[in-house]
């Protein structure tokens, strides 16, 4: 059916998006509505070394999301973006970051093709401090990806998949450096025995960065084994080896465990990895090793408890170790609105020079429509 006369009044958005996104109508599976309306306060957003000056956000950030299925193709889009407003921007900008993604991924008889394009725009300080521990200015950060992949089943037990892609970022600011990377890899897994995977996997990427310095190169490969201990627990590891060219030309051991938890009320992951991202300060892939674990508990039906923990470290006279940690207490109100509570810390030690805390408060009343 591909017309529907009596459709209300605020549904009718939702076929204007699918008509732009190129979606027959027959494929709407789902749409998802989320809308979370935040207020922070942070005792030191800047992260500064000095004397800290405090400054209270408030934030809205709704999303859309259609996800569809027209036979064997499935597609996904996804509009958005962050409105946020501070209370003193000479330490914390305004921002308005929109973000806009489109997926499509086709089946086959023995595999699958998929392709995936974005826009989005993001805060430098926040992306720099999540990747590589480094304080950045507060700028804004402006991504626009493209990535293609191919997946075949070799036979009932093997699978080998192939990925191409490419990234272009700018920045509103002449701190940081922009750069056009072209990615492209060939993995591979291998089915031992039931929940027991075999996988290999090599990368290669090259950086261009927009103001005429070096460009660099990064290649990797790793081996891995992906395991179910007990019907909750999952193990992964990843071991390989890294090598970049360029202004810090490298070549170092790679390093990914993870362990996933998934109980009736408690879900958990863990996960330590050691390897490379591209520095924005440099313009060049940098060493980078990074921590994270996530832990939620449901006390009840609608009251859950939430902790999030990270640490990333990089190396060089510009490298920086930061971590953060949040915890939150959530309670649904009913089947749509939520209210939560954060608290959170902030820090940063940079290679050389002092270092610096931020605390963090914050309240977040959300509309989540699973099927709007």
């Amino acid at each position: 059916m591909t017309f529907i006369p009596s459709l209300p009044l605020f549904k009718r958005p939702a076929l204007l998006v699918v008509a732009w996104a190129g979606l027959p109508l027959v494929s709407m599976a789902q749409v998802n509505v989320t809308v979370p309306v935040e207020i922070e306060h942070s005792s030191n957003p800047a992260l500064t070394t000095d004397e800290a000056i405090g400054v209270t956000r408030f934030r809205v950030s709704p999303q859309y999301t259609l996800v569809g299925r027209d036979g064997s193709t499935q597609t996904r889009f996804s509009l958005g973006g962050v409105l946020e407003r501070s209370s003193n921007t000479s330490v914390s900008n305004h921002r308005s970051d929109p973000n806009l993604s489109y997926e499509i991924e086709r089946g086959f008889p023995v595999g699958s093709l998929g392709l995936r394009a974005s826009l989005s725009e993001s805060s430098t300080r926040a992306e720099e401090f999540a990747e590589t521990g480094v304080v950045a200015s507060d700028a804004t950060q402006r991504n626009m990806v493209l990535d293609g992949t191919w997946r075949r089943d070799l036979s009932d037990v093997s699978r080998l998949e192939l990925g191409l892609g490419a990234a272009k970022v700018r920045y509103d600011t002449s701190s940081l450096v922009g750069y056009r990377e072209v990615r492209s890899s060939v993995g591979g897994s291998y089915d031992l025995v039931d929940d027991t995977q075999l996988t290999a996997r090599w990368e290669g990427s090259r950086l261009d960065p927009d103001q005429g310095t070096d460009r660099s190169t990064r290649r990797s490969f790793a081996v891995g084994l992906s395991t179910r201990l007990s019907e909750a627990l999952r193990f992964m590891a990843e071991q390989g080896t890294v090598r970049t060219s360029g202004l810090g030309a490298t070549r170092t051991p790679s390093t990914l465990l993870r362990l996933e938890y998934a109980g009736e009320r408690l879900t958990s992951n863990l996960e330590w990895s050691r390897s490379t991202a591209i520095s924005g300060s440099l313009a060049e892939y940098i060493r980078t090793r990074q921590f994270g674990w996530t832990v939620d508990y449901a006390w009840s039906e609608r009251t859950s408890f939430s902790l999030a923990a990270s640490q990333s470290r990089s190396e060089g006279a510009g490298g920086a170790v930061g971590s953060n940690w949040m915890a939150g207490l959530r309670h649904a109100l009913d089947d749509f609105w939520s209210i939560e509570g954060r608290l959170g810390q902030l820090r940063t030690r940079p290679n050389v020079g002092g270092k610096a805390k931020s605390n963090v408060a914050g309240l977040v009343l959300t509309y989540s429509h699973p099927d709007f």
